[in-house]
């Protein structure tokens, strides 16, 4: 492959669909691929031209040994988040669709960042005079919601045109400073605004794990096995039993359903809810 021209190496790879799975099989057929696919500027190109979510290779973290806040799969790429306040130390809280959620942990500031685009918006959250601000190790929660989910709530995973440029909603839930209670809010890039804030009263404390989104809910992990959901459209709050199992991690599965994974031992265990259970 390496006598082709490289325009035509570009023609051939214009072509492909923008999937992660396609596009890591195809830079590893040979190294002028390998280049291309790992080239930001193509991903870039190969997303406009497509109308798809982003591609990008690597997994961002908040670790730090390692210099740079994104780690590619392939040849290193650099992202500039755009921030003027330098002295700003953001962390790495969620993503989806092509977008990146950043918190800075000292203002409550929140920042959506699209890496391919540049695009960026920061969303103060001072007004909800959370205790601290998420960065997995505390009692604080949140993700980012992309508005372009279909009507069944199931996502198109990254397949609708303008996918990145449709409206979000950042969601937190935290524990009351004072009080044996969960409060959480949810922000639209629409209004500009948070929605006022909603309560239950909780014993249990969070943990210090991932949230994840399925569809518009927001769940939280809780201590002794519990689920904290966030509906974010019914502005509901409630819990829900998980079972017992190690280690775990909540993700989404196949039909837009909540999913479980945990390890005991060396196994394996998975597990999907019932769409229709009442906890």
């Amino acid at each position: 492959m390496s006598f082709l021209p490289h325009d035509l190496h570009l023609e051939i790879l214009k072509r492909l669909p923008p999937l992660p799975h396609v596009l890591a099989s195809a830079s590893v057929v040979c190294k002028a691929w390998h280049g291309v696919v790992n080239d930001p500027g193509f991903l870039r190109e190969l997303y406009r031209a497509r109308g798809a979510a982003p591609v990008t290779l690597g997994f961002f973290h908040n670790s730090d040994d390692l210099p740079h806040m994104f780690v590619p799969a392939g040849d290193p790429a650099s992202f500039d988040h755009g921030s003027d306040d330098r002295r700003t130390e953001w962390q790495f809280v969620d993503s989806r669709h092509g977008r990146v959620l950043l918190s800075d942990g000292w203002d409550h500031r929140f920042l959506v960042w699209h890496p391919m685009t540049g695009e960026r918006h920061l969303v103060r959250a001072k007004a909800l005079d959370m205790p601290e601000a998420p960065n997995g190790s505390n009692q604080v929660g949140a993700a980012l919601i992309c508005d372009c989910a279909t009507e069944d709530g199931e996502e198109d995973h990254g397949q609708r045109p303008g996918c990145h440029a449709s409206p979000f909603r950042v969601a937190v839930v935290f524990r009351h400073p004072e009080d044996d209670s969960m409060l959480a809010s949810v922000f639209s890039s629409l209004s500009g605004q948070w929605c006022p804030l909603l309560e239950l009263p909780l014993v249990w404390k969070v943990r210090s794990e991932p949230c994840t989104v399925v569809g518009n809910v927001l769940y939280q992990p809780l201590v002794e096995c519990r689920i904290l959901a966030f509906d974010t459209d019914l502005r509901t709050l409630s819990t829900l039993h998980r079972p017992r199992c190690g280690n775990v991690r909540l993700l989404k599965v196949d039909r837009g359903v909540l999913g479980l994974a945990g390890v005991q031992g060396f196994t394996l265990h998975l597990w999907a809810r019932d769409a229709d259970a009442d906890d």
